[in-house]
């Protein structure tokens, strides 16, 4: 692999990105110092308290490296770069997302069996990462991410709203209720974090993470890299190119110079309104499905079929992205 910044990844990076690549996650990858980690978490808080000290939610979790020059500085970190582009096998890599993830202490908040690409819109598989940055212990008490193995070969069919709990921490209550043979959580594996640490996982790997009953939070930064040779539907959005060339995936976002700026607020804001009119909003009256057939063994040889379908008229489960590719795999 092609040395980035001149600096070859170390051999810890090195064998957590192919452990990612053959088995879906790797965890406890040496990213901070702890008192660099302490530090991050301080200007988390400043950030929390300009917001008005209260719960994040909204926009206010997502794409903060366009709003804080410290995420920035994060998603341009060497060893998370180098990460990024050994799971994903290339030097092309954008980081499309960056959001965090805080669960109180003596939190009900859970996330169920999902996967991350489920109303991503990008494919082929294995073309897209997240590496999870702990700025806090991330263990079983205080609710770590879970990962199964080798679950990663496919998308699987997740219900919304299965059960009505608002202790469901996932935007639209996804869940996965029913695994194929292959698939087992019962061998789950929790990916223990020290603060300073970071784990990767696939976007199709299955994974969750269980209530905080520890006695301290958990905050940890979500940042998702994408690699500049996959496909991505709907709306075109913006993200920032980590490494080498971006083939013109994506409009390439522009570093904030100063913290919550008025001009950095509203590209904030403009990025995402185009992420999030690519996630189904309630009300939406139209869908586009993607359909691949693989002609080979090569992800180049993929053909993408687009279909627009008019979700009135149609059965409701036409509006969950799975069932409306069951949908169109019936009319071929």
């Amino acid at each position: 692999m092609t040395s980035i910044d001149g600096c070859h990844p170390s051999s810890q990076v090195t064998r957590r990105g192919e452990e990612c690549r053959q088995r879906g996650f790797g965890f406890a990858v040496d990213i901070l110092k702890r008192e660099d980690a302490n530090a991050c978490l301080s200007m988390f808080e400043r950030y929390e308290e300009r917001l008005g000290g209260k719960p994040l939610s909204g926009d206010d979790r997502f794409k903060l490296h366009l709003l804080l020059p410290w995420v920035w500085a994060l998603v341009h970190n060497e060893r998370i770069v180098q990460l990024a582009c050994r799971s994903l096998n290339t030097v092309d890599v954008w980081c499309w997302s960056s959001d965090v993830n805080v669960k109180e202490r003596r939190s009900d908040a859970y996330f169920p069996w999902h996967q991350d690409s489920t109303y991503a819109g990008i494919s082929p598989v294995h073309t897209a990462v997240t590496v999870w940055l702990a700025l806090t212990p991330s263990n079983e008490a205080s609710g770590c991410l879970q990962c199964i193995p080798n679950s990663q070969g496919r998308q699987l069919e997740h219900v919304e709203g299965h059960v009505q709990d608002s202790s469901n921490a996932l935007s639209k209550q996804q869940e996965i209720v029913d695994f194929p043979d292959t698939i087992h959580p019962g061998q789950a594996v929790s990916m223990i974090l020290e603060a300073g640490q970071a784990s990767v996982h696939d976007f199709w790997t299955v994974h969750s993470s269980r209530p905080n009953t520890s006695e301290h939070r958990r905050v940890g930064l979500a940042l998702r890299f994408v690699s500049a040779h996959a496909h991505k539907t709907g709306c075109r959005e913006s993200a920032t190119l980590v490494s080498g060339n971006g083939h013109g995936l994506f409009d390439e976002e522009i570093a904030p110079t100063e913290e919550l700026g008025q001009a950095e607020r509203q590209r904030h804001k403009q990025a995402m309104a185009k992420e999030k009119s690519n996630y189904l909003p309630d009300g939406v009256r139209s869908l586009t499905v993607k359909s691949h057939y693989c002609l080979g063994e090569q992800p180049e040889a993929t053909a993408v079929l687009f279909i627009d379908l008019l979700i009135s008229g149609l059965h409701a489960d036409v509006s969950n992205p799975f069932r409306a590719q069951q949908y169109v795999n019936s009319l071929m």
